[in-house]
């Protein structure tokens, strides 16, 4: 049965069905669509009527970045070779997560390894793993909720604290909406 509407107005439980914008009119919390985005992936949302993340995520998968290349740094400058990436569809709160392998190639010297959450330029996340091994493997995943607006870039990088070889492996992160609006 599908809902009658009176008057411009739709009733509570109203499903906007597949859209690729978020409805602005019309609305009443519970109300929900199911939102597209260009990269193919579908979220369920649910009017929420909060001021800055109206809708909330309640289905579909996070966004995920993988880098499946072993990535060489022997600076402390961020690699940007290779880096996942991506350009929110939408702007949101959302849990990151982010994290790597990695392999020291020097003889016993201390050296870190950072893995760095870039949002639109700007460091806003790290990860840190210490090392004083040769061939020391390390896995990491790192949970931070940000925000990031609708257009703006993800990006994660990764670098030393030091000069001494590192070689970064499955670099990976996936972002998941929490609230978008």
């Amino acid at each position: 049965m599908t809902p009658i509407e009176i008057g411009g107005l739709r009733p509570v439980n109203h499903d906007f069905g597949i859209v690729e914008a978020l409805p602005t009119q019309n609305l009443a919390p519970g109300c929900t669509c199911t939102f597209k985005a260009a990269t193919g992936i579908y979220w369920k949302l649910v009017y929420t009527g909060e001021t800055t993340y109206p809708w909330a995520k309640i289905g579909g998968p996070p966004l995920r970045f993988v880098d499946p290349e072993g990535r060489s740094c022997e600076s402390t400058t961020n690699l940007s070779t290779g880096v996942p990436s991506m350009t929110a569809p939408l702007a949101m709160e959302a849990l990151f997560t982010f994290g790597a392998s990695y392999i020291q190639n020097s003889s016993g010297e201390l050296n870190e390894a950072l893995l760095v959450l870039l949002i639109n330029g700007v460091e806003s996340e790290f990860a840190r793993w210490t090392s004083s091994s040769t061939f020391a493997l390390t896995a990491e995943m790192v949970d931070s909720v940000q925000a990031i607006a609708k257009g703006q870039v993800a990006t994660l990088r990764y670098r030393g604290t030091s000069a001494k070889k590192l070689v970064f492996n499955r670099n990976q992160f996936k972002v998941d909406p929490l609230r978008v609006g």
